[in-house]
């Protein structure tokens, strides 16, 4: 047992951080059940790891075995993000109620929560996938490039996948009509085409060193995120136009997005890497001190975990330096 987990234990630790930043740090999914329903969290955070870590898996291998980058990433984010809220728990569908609030009417067309999908799939796209597949990578850089899962693991998270989806689906009320259902897995294929055939390369930096300080990458990771919550938050009575509200969202990702591009660099990019994921994940930390003493007591326990994985990996990644920057956004040698 001891030498199965060691050899995937890299797997494993992207199971557990998907859902754990997606949900626990987010405070959807509340940490405080651990100690009064253990068994139900339990088996709570078992169908989360099926569902997020199962997915984050997936997408992971098809980007390596497809020797694809970020690109590929973020597009096959995109349609993870279709099947967990229009297919699983139909969020893009729900005229109102908990969870999509105000957002259930503020751009609504067509039956579709619009702005609440856009939001939603970048969500999942970059804190559901990206960023612990980031960390992942990090953590364990000798994995860069390499399958996590031989045939039988990709059959299992697979299966595993597509049950907690169809559970979910069979669960939760506002199924789509038989047009959006169509409509959606469309998209999802599209989606899907669409990573298979874009360049590795389409989302590299500039050739050369980072040409920014730390700080920028902290803050644009933060930025990413504030320009998240302030559309889902207060979208409605911040802009009162849904249109004006989701062009701001898309111009503020946009211009984060050209920073990355313009100032990352491909020389030595694990630290640039590093803080623009703490940035992403020190959000949480402001957004937590807040749930702490309004919805969720007890949720500090979580981004105090985090705080303490992120000042271990700093030093790690300060005791080492690459020897050659990496290929691709995973880093498979053959992507270059």
């Amino acid at each position: 047992m001891r030498v199965w987990l060691r050899r995937n234990w890299p797997a494993l630790a992207l199971a557990l951080l998907s859902p754990s930043i997606a949900e626990l740090l987010s405070g959807s999914t509340k940490i405080t059940v651990l100690f009064y329903a253990p068994w139900f969290f339990v088996l709570e955070f078992a169908g989360l790891m099926l569902l997020y870590g199962g997915g984050a898996l997936l997408i992971r291998e098809a980007a390596v075995r497809w020797q694809k980058g970020w690109a590929t990433v973020l597009l096959l984010g995109a349609a993870y993000a279709i099947v967990e809220e229009g297919l699983a728990v139909h969020t893009f569908f729900q005229a109102g109620g908990s969870p999509v609030g105000a957002l259930g009417s503020f751009g609504r067309f067509g039956g579709v929560n619009v702005l609440w999908a856009i939001g939603l799939t970048v969500y999942h796209a970059t804190i559901s996938i990206s960023l612990p597949l980031l960390l992942v990578e990090l953590t364990y850089p000798t994995t860069r490039g390499q399958p996590f899962l031989g045939r039988q693991g990709v059959w299992a998270a697979l299966i595993g996948f597509v049950a907690i989806v169809v559970l979910f689906a069979a669960a939760v009320p506002h199924f789509p009509s038989p047009l959006l259902l169509a409509v959606s897995l469309a998209v999802i294929a599209g989606l899907v085409l669409a990573a298979r055939s874009v360049p590795a390369d389409l989302l590299r930096p500039r050739p050369g060193r980072a040409s920014a300080p730390w700080w920028a990458f902290v803050a644009a990771g933060l930025v990413m995120m504030v320009d998240w919550s302030l559309t889902g938050l207060a979208g409605p009575a911040l802009f009162h136009s849904a249109w004006l509200a989701g062009l701001v969202f898309v111009g503020v990702l946009a211009a984060d997005l050209a920073f990355l591009l313009r100032c990352a660099g491909t020389v030595d990019p694990r630290l640039m890497q590093f803080w623009f994921a703490a940035g992403m994940i020190g959000f949480f930390f402001f957004w937590d001190v807040i749930l702490e003493f309004v919805l969720v007591p007890g949720i500090l326990l979580v981004p105090a975990g985090f705080a303490w994985y992120l000042y271990w990996l700093r030093q790690r990644l300060d005791r080492e330096v690459p020897s050659s920057p990496p290929a691709g956004a995973l880093g498979s040698a053959r992507a270059s």
